[in-house]
């Protein structure tokens, strides 16, 4: 972790995707890594899938914790906002959402263009299942669109994103596609290879649509036998 901390520059962001059996060791230790101060956001992934006891609550979310180099992050919101959710207490007028405070009776009102910036809770992001394109087959494999909002709140395009552990190559991938620079890194020589595919199909489909991104560079580390 302090090596991340290290690469990041002065308004760049390290996300750390966790789920209960840690998130509360790691939160401790990156609060003294980056100092409390530059603790952004918990957010919490709600998925549908699993989750299921019989002896307490389904476990059914992860836990991303937001961490920001110094206080001047990057923070895109436009990049992210999502359509704003209408109910009962909702109606739309010439292109504006209004929406009434049922306690005090006042009236808020929304350009239904712009959308909203998600909150700290999100349950629009679907897991993976067998039938997603962009399946690999590796086990812990996060949904693109997951990582792509994580990558667009905090990026623009030409920024670099590092990946210390890659795994089937998701944050590589997305960082390609939206065209930012990208660095990814993982000790099992499977998930390189597993990544390095994935990259270069999906570098071919950009080249045939007529956005050929950077070659890819591949650096292989040797294990030392004792």
């Amino acid at each position: 972790m302090p090596t991340s901390r290290r690469a990041l520059r002065a308004t760049g962001s390290l996300f750390v995707h966790l789920d209960y059996r840690s998130v509360h060791y790691v939160k401790v230790a990156l609060d003294r890594l980056f100092g409390r101060d530059h603790f952004v956001n918990e957010i919490v992934w709600c998925y549908a899938v699993g989750g299921k006891s019989r002896r307490g609550f389904g476990r059914k979310h992860d836990t991303i914790l937001w961490y920001a180099r110094s206080a001047d992050w990057a923070f895109y919101a436009d990049a992210v906002r999502v359509p704003r959710r209408g109910g009962s207490h909702m109606r739309v007028v010439g292109g504006v959402q209004e929406k009434t405070d049922r306690r005090t009776g006042r009236v808020y009102r929304y350009p239904i263009a712009a959308g909203k910036v998600p909150e700290d809770w999100w349950t629009d992001v679907e897991t993976l299942n067998h039938s997603d394109r962009e399946r690999t087959g590796w086990p812990s494999q996060k949904p693109e669109r997951l990582v792509e909002r994580l990558l667009r709140a905090v990026t623009a395009e030409g920024d670099r994103v590092a990946d210390w552990f890659a795994g089937s190559g998701t944050t590589a991938a997305v960082a390609q596609r939206l065209g930012r620079g990208f660095v990814a890194v993982d000790r099992e020589p499977a998930a390189i290879d597993v990544a390095v595919a994935r990259l270069t199909r999906q570098g071919r489909r950009l080249a045939a649509e007529g956005a050929p991104p950077p070659p890819i560079r591949v650096a292989r580390g040797h294990k030392h036998r004792r």
